[in-house]
């Protein structure tokens, strides 16, 4: 396998050559390499760098590199001055550039620029211009930091909540019994959402280990699902809401589930569905049976979620309305290890929803054939 450092010991043979195997190399190479000219033209370009930068059939060879700048790709200056920097001195080249290709997501390089032939006679110079895809190392440093910025943000509330009243507790306050009683409930309330909340952040970080898996059996999901319903009538009942299990899920095929994790899957969409539906509504749970998958619907008339919220609704710690959802406590890591569980089921879940209109959680499990 060609690295960096071996390609600035090669001689290139002409680029036209017939089986060029230095070109063949270069193809089997898991980065994208590009290949200029002495005066920075485009000679040529692997598939794997066309893939990565979202080229398609745009066409660079026989350009100029200061083409980057009349692209999405952008990078020409940074490309070029590497470009003089690796033909004047015979050294590599490294930089980092960001790009954000044609229809995709932004994408992030570390690029290493390497003058060939160097001991070659007779034969013009050729650049290397290799591209290492660090998208993936970039994002999940970000995803990191937001994590443990979020984290804070989220444990900073219920802290001081219980420290400011601990506080004025010790203060005097505790002499006060009716005082004294209330504001220990709030202290309860606080710490069970902490409870809470250290408990779902290990399970995001039980569901997200690379080794994470969940022991399946064939079972038959409707006593897990009256459990739940019956666990969550309480709360329903409370804001008058009607909790409506459709006829369909009294003959459940058998699916491959682990069955404590689906609980966890019904009664966060269920307590969701109670808490942002308004009073005297109703939530309705259903199947579908395709032949190859069971697919639960969870309904609501709530407040709906606006289509532009929807992509990102099961994100770690995302709140459509977050005054809104202060007001009505949770912690926003519900959904998320919702969509982990899916995920370890090999299945899917997806929400259709308007504003105002109520929403539809979707998610499916493949059935066991009879």
């Amino acid at each position: 396998m060609i690295n960096v450092e071996t390609l600035a010991k090669l001689a290139p043979p002409l680029l036209d050559e017939a089986n060029n195997p230095w070109l063949l190399a270069l193809t089997q190479m898991g980065q994208g390499v590009m290949l200029c000219d002495a005066s920075l033209e485009i000679l040529w370009l692997n598939d794997i760098l066309k893939q990565k930068m979202g080229l398609g059939q745009l066409s660079l060879v026989g350009k100029s590199l200061s083409c980057f700048s009349e692209t999405p790709l952008q990078g020409a200056e940074q490309l070029m001055d590497a470009g003089k920097q690796a033909i004047d001195t015979g050294d590599i080249q490294t930089l980092s550039l960001s790009f954000k290709p044609l229809s995709q997501l932004r994408s992030y390089f570390e690029i290493k620029v390497v003058k060939c032939n160097t001991a070659a006679k007779n034969t013009p110079n050729v650049l290397a211009f290799v591209f290492e895809d660090k998208t993936k190392v970039v994002l999940n440093e970000k995803m990191r930091k937001d994590f443990v910025a979020n984290v804070s943000h989220e444990l900073r509330t219920p802290l001081s909540v219980l420290k400011g009243y601990a506080e004025t507790l010790l203060s005097g306050a505790i002499h006060d019994t009716e005082l004294a009683i209330d504001f220990i409930k709030i202290m309860e309330q606080h710490a069970n959402r902490l409870t809470t909340m250290v408990e779902e952040l290990l399970d995001l970080s039980r569901f997200e280990a690379d080794n994470f898996t969940l022991p399946m059996e064939a079972v038959v999901l409707d006593h897990a699902i009256e459990r739940v319903v019956a666990l969550s009538q309480a709360r329903a009942a409370s804001k008058g809401i009607q909790i409506h299990i459709d006829g369909s899920l009294e003959h459940l095929p058998k699916v491959l589930a682990h069955i404590s994790s689906m609980e966890q899957v019904f009664a966060n969409l269920i307590e969701n569905a109670i808490k942002y539906s308004p009073n005297q509504s109703n939530v309705t749970l259903s199947v579908e049976d395709t032949g190859e998958w069971l697919v639960f619907c969870l309904k609501d008339e709530g407040i709906g979620i606006e289509a532009k919220f929807i992509p990102r609704l099961f994100e770690r710690f995302y709140r459509v309305d977050k005054t809104r959802s202060k007001h009505l406590s949770g912690t926003g890591l519900g959904l998320s290890i919702v969509k982990h569980i899916m995920q370890a089921h090999e299945g899917d879940i997806w929400v259709e929803s308007e504003a105002g209109k109520g929403s539809r959680f979707y998610f499916k499990l493949k059935r066991i054939q009879a």
